[in-house]
């Protein structure tokens, strides 16, 4: 037979378990889960299709990590753009007028919509350098 203070520390574990099992069902999904789920394209075969297109930029040292990058999205897209750096910084999107800061700890985010065709430079504003190309290119027209 197991001592009273056995019982009592399975009892607390069990009771925690519970806590954590029921907190993790109970609390509502996080961004990282509803982005996941933005991912997918909507609407039919016959409508024009609209998707998010997301990218990741890390930057270290005032540099892209990977070189220069090129980002194709079609006009009309949800475009997510999350940029982390190692330095007090402004990204900036040009031809969308969108800033974000970033530095140690803090991501920046761009969320727009592709509305406008053309390229666009992403870049970093105090070190005026280019840290992507956004390309936004023409929506096919639908098949009949």
């Amino acid at each position: 037979m197991r001592s009273s203070p056995d019982i009592r520390l399975i009892a607390i574990l069990g009771g925690l378990a519970l806590i954590i099992g029921g907190y993790a069902i109970l609390v509502p999904p996080s961004e990282r889960a509803a982005a996941r789920a933005e991912r997918h394209v909507v609407g039919d075969a016959e409508e024009s299709r609209v998707a998010t297109r997301r990218a990741v930029l890390v930057v270290r040292g005032y540099r892209l990590v990977g070189g220069s990058k090129r980002i194709r999205v079609v006009e009309g897209d949800r475009v997510v753009l999350k940029i982390d750096g190692d330095r007090d910084e402004v990204a900036h999107l040009d031809g969308y007028d969108l800033s974000a800061p970033i530095g140690p700890g803090q991501s920046g985010l761009m969320r727009f919509d592709a509305t406008q065709r053309g390229s666009f430079a992403l870049e970093l504003e105090g070190a005026a350098e280019q840290l992507a190309e956004i390309q936004v290119q023409a929506r096919p027209e639908p098949s009949r």
